[in-house]
């Protein structure tokens, strides 16, 4: 089972071509698994990771507090993404799919990663900034 090529919500963005491909290459028991998925273990998913994001933002303090909100967006965004793919993938004719069907789902799998992404490069921000100031005032302690 290639997530790759088989999982909508590892890509950034797709298109109606590789939903049909992907609707064809997993088949009705393909199918079945993959909704499965998206309705179980994809939900708690993203409760995980923001759950995560918003322990370490807390840890590091940001003097910007909207940055709290940023996780729970990639949070919804998912949550609807995993919805739309569902509906998608869940589908037996790729016919029966309309483009902005594909293209709500493919712009809510953007958003939420480029959501993720943003609050990594926060984190990675705040986390090099808090160290330098603790490296930084303890050199200044010694002297």
């Amino acid at each position: 089972f290639d997530t790759r090529t088989l999982m909508l919500d590892t890509h950034f963005g797709f298109n109606s071509h590789e939903v049909d491909q992907i609707i064809v290459s997993l088949g009705d028991k393909g199918r079945n698994a993959y909704v499965f998925s998206m309705y179980s273990l994809d939900l708690l998913f993203p409760l995980i990771y923001v759950s995560l994001m918003l322990g370490v933002l807390s840890r590091l303090n940001p003097a910007v507090k909207f940055v709290y909100l940023l996780p729970i967006f990639a949070f919804m965004s998912d949550i609807l993404q995993n919805i739309q793919t569902s509906i998608l993938i869940g589908t037996h004719s790729s016919n029966k799919i309309s483009t902005i069907q594909v293209a709500f789902a493919s712009y809510t799998n953007q958003i939420k990663w480029l959501l993720v992404l943003l609050v990594i490069i926060i984190i990675l921000f705040l986390f090099s900034k808090k160290f330098f100031f603790y490296f930084r005032n303890s050199i200044i302690d010694k002297n």
